[in-house]
């Protein structure tokens, strides 16, 4: 499995009641392909340490926020769009997308 902290566009079902990290991805847009989700595997929680995030550069008041230090990670099968391989990915939703693993 190949680790990467890459931005993506994700595109979500939209469930009322549901915010945006809390609802499985359909597609996502990585390093300019588009990939279809096909399966979950599985879904959790990341919570990360207040304290590391108060002293990051990029830190802050928010920093000190629950809601800012947890990140919703999905575990799905995909395809790149004219492909015929699928992979494993996870995307993870915080603030904004990202791209943190992918096994293919």
């Amino acid at each position: 499995m190949r680790r990467y902290d890459e931005p993506v566009q994700v595109q979500t079902a939209r469930l009322p009641g549901h915010h945006e990290g809390e609802v499985p991805p359909r597609r996502f847009i990585w390093q300019g392909r588009v990939y279809d989700v096909d399966t979950v595997h599985d879904r959790w929680v990341i919570r990360q340490s207040w304290w590391r995030r108060a002293l990051a550069p990029d830190g802050g008041v928010w920093a000190l926020d629950p809601q800012h230090l947890e990140e919703h990670v999905w575990r799905v099968t995909a395809a790149a769009r004219g492909s015929v391989g699928t992979g494993v990915y996870d995307l993870a939703h915080g603030r904004g997308w990202r791209l943190l693993h992918v096994d293919d």
